[in-house]
């Protein structure tokens, strides 16, 4: 029992820790990259998985992180949109990585008790929050899990143990090596800030293992050339599906600005991390509204420069006086650097979930400290701290971080408490108050989200995004002439956008105004770069007047500026069904499903053309097929036993319909056809 009391310990903690998070909406990015990510929303469909970049949506911003997305789609499927199970997901993935850190540090220091404690506030750590409540922040808590796990197995994959071999020499092709390969590879495919483990796992072996001889050095690079043919691997993956190592152009937060203004900025970056570190107060989920530096001669440039030219001196001289110590400042250094910009830029300036995997090097630290302290002057510590003293004060610490945690995470019970609690720090955050919009308006809070956007407008009154989404709520609630007055603001700085144009020429269309709405579309097709949304309002117009000359001929004018047109096809099908032109309109709904083989409404009114023309099989062929799709589209069922029974294969009619189980109306149908 004595043996598994500690991992008894992490797991109780991090449960503690996160016991409120299971009321917690999906908040700030969570929607974005999983709710609207049709990827993951069919758990066969593995190819959309892997090939699929992070933010689906974004072809530049440079992130793949399939294992991650395959963890999504078994939410997805179990779950759907309740975050309940997402949230489990990620508790399981904190106190794993709590465990076989605790192993790790085991191994390394010799100590339990300091291994312990290093594991606890770990899985306990106030700044964690972001990556451990927030769903998206799993990307972190996955590769820090198989990053720790691979390093532990490296470490077990020495023949007769690690400590105690006088070569120490690896088994290329033990259990422990094959499963630490694939260890490091579900890392990288969690996220890229893996890659620096080879590194990790070759400095390990030099602190903590014997003299340096060159014997144990060729066997400490042979043993890591797996390692690197697992890296390349990985990378021809990555590269044949997003093309890129990380975010390009606009994407990346430095975008433009030159390296001396990444590295003057990024230094005061580092500092404010040590700070949350052993200070994690004023917390924040968003940090894009940190200064940039672009002289040295600022007086937070400086001290920062003096402070991280120090711990860099000190991570160095491990390699000459092998100091655990240094050892752990050099671990934190080395897994922060793939985030650090200085590199590779990547699409934000700071974050929380940033330190995830670094942060374990500080846990180390302040573990082996205290344990040194124990061992080096017991005599005197118990004098002036009796051992109960000193274990009440270190639960009176550990249980002061647990209620931090449990505190920070009801901030993200959903977007109006985040962003509330956001703006408390960044009052002057004009996106700020835009997303607080989109969280009011998600709760059909309108007034509230319409106040919200006209703060961010006061504070940034061309933020095009919140302009627009004011007209857009204008709009949606029927205050036309506040959404034209918006609309025709917006266009005076934003002359070239399509949906603005639409968006404009509805809300003429909306109060009847044709002409005018006719007239708003047609300066949109001489000025916007994007002329399919415009063409999409003025077959709606066209439509509404029933005046299907015109919607066909702007329907075919969408499909030849963009032949890719979904709904301009769909439109193009049901104009020649409303015509009785049911070869034209199959010949359009076509269209639809060769580019969208899943359209739930081309491959519904294809197959009611084929009922219509009494082709009940052609049908029923489609009707089945979109069922694959479409499980609980109960109007499939219901009307494919009606095709059978038109067919008078009345038995076959049954059997579909006992697929109908919720639609009382289809039930209803279905007796009065029976009686």
């Amino acid at each position: 029992m004595k043996r598994f009391l500690p991992i008894i310990l992490i797991i109780v903690a991090s449960l503690l820790s996160y016991s409120n998070i299971f009321r917690n909406e999906f908040v700030f990015d969570d929607p974005d990259v999983i709710l609207k990510n049709e990827a993951i929303k069919d758990i066969t469909n593995l190819k959309a998985i892997v090939t699929t970049n992070y933010w689906h949506s974004e072809a530049n911003a440079g992130l793949y992180r399939p294992f991650i997305f395959l963890t999504y789609a078994i939410d997805y499927h179990f779950w759907k949109d309740n975050p309940v199970g997402y949230h489990f997901f990620n508790i399981i993935g904190n106190l794993g990585s709590g465990i076989v850190l605790y192993l790790i540090f085991a191994l390394l220091l010799n100590n339990p008790i300091s291994a312990l404690l290093s594991a606890l506030l770990f899985v306990i750590h106030p700044l964690h929050t972001e990556a451990v409540t927030g769903i998206v922040g799993r990307a972190e808590v996955y590769a820090a899990f198989f990053f720790f796990l691979a390093w532990y197995w490296y470490l077990r994959g020495y023949q007769k143990g690690y400590f105690n071999v006088a070569m120490m020499q690896y088994c290329l092709f033990s259990n422990y090596a094959i499963g630490s390969y694939i260890a490091f590879f579900l890392a990288l495919c969690s996220k890229e800030n893996s890659v620096v483990l080879p590194v990790i796992l070759a400095s390990s072996t030099l602190v903590f293992g014997r003299e340096f001889s060159v014997v144990r050095s060729r066997n400490i690079l042979v043993s890591l050339v797996p390692y690197i043919l697992v890296f390349f691997a990985y990378m021809l993956i990555r590269m044949s599906v997003i093309g890129s190592i990380g975010p390009q152009g606009e994407e990346q937060f430095f975008h433009g600005k030159p390296f001396t203004t990444v590295l003057f900025t990024m230094s005061t970056v580092f500092i404010y991390y040590l700070k949350l570190l052993f200070l994690p107060t004023g917390l924040l989920g968003v940090y894009r509204h940190w200064p940039m530096y672009a002289s040295f001669f600022d007086i937070r440039v400086i001290f920062s420069m003096i402070i991280l030219s120090c711990a860099a001196i000190c991570s160095v001289l491990y390699l000459l006086q092998k100091k655990t110590w240094q050892f752990f400042v050099f671990f934190f250094v080395v897994t922060l650097f793939p985030v650090s910009n200085l590199v590779i830029r990547i699409g934000d300036i700071m974050a929380e979930r940033f330190l995830y995997l670094p942060s374990a090097g500080y846990c180390a630290l302040v573990g082996f400290f205290c344990s040194s302290l124990l061992r080096r002057y017991p005599g005197k510590i118990r004098l002036l701290l009796p051992r109960r003293v000193m274990l009440v004060s270190v639960s009176i610490l550990f249980v002061s971080l647990i209620v931090l945690t449990v505190a920070r995470n009801a901030v993200w019970r959903n977007g109006i408490v985040f962003w509330h609690e956001t703006l408390k720090h960044i009052p002057d955050s004009f996106p700020g108050y835009y997303n607080l919009a989109v969280a009011y308006s998600e709760k059909q809070q309108y007034n509230r989200a319409i106040q919200a956007l006209q703060k961010s407008l006061d504070l940034h009154p061309r933020h095009h995004l919140a302009r627009r989404y004011l007209a857009e709520l204008y709009y949606d609630i029927g205050n036309y002439e506040e959404a034209i007055k918006q609309n025709a603001l917006l266009l005076q700085y934003q002359p070239t956008e399509g949906v603005v144009y639409s968006n404009f020429a509805l809300c003429y269309f909306k109060q009847r105004k044709y002409d005018q709405a006719l007239a708003v579309a047609e300066r949109g097709l001489k000025h916007a770069h994007d002329k399919t949304p415009v063409y999409h309002v003025m077959m709606r117009i066209y439509k509404n007047e029933n005046d299907y000359e015109n919607a066909l001929k702007t329907a075919y004018k969408a499909v030849e500026y963009n032949p890719d047109d979904i709904k301009a096809y769909l439109n193009m099908g049901t104009y020649y069904e409303r015509m009785e032109d049911f070869v034209l309109a199959k010949e359009s709904f076509r269209n639809v499903i060769k580019r969208d083989p899943k359209n739930l409404e081309a491959l519904d009114k294809l197959a009611s053309i084929y009922f219509k023309e009494e082709n009940y099989r052609d049908a029923i062929a489609i009707w089945r097929n979109a069922t694959k799709w479409y499980p609980s589209a109960e109007s499939f069922w219901y009307y494919i036993g009606l095709a059978y029974d038109r067919m008078d294969q009345h038995e076959l009619a049954v059997k579909s319909w006992r697929n109908i189980k919720e639609s009382s109306e289809y039930k209803k149908r279905i007796q009065e056809r029976l009686q």
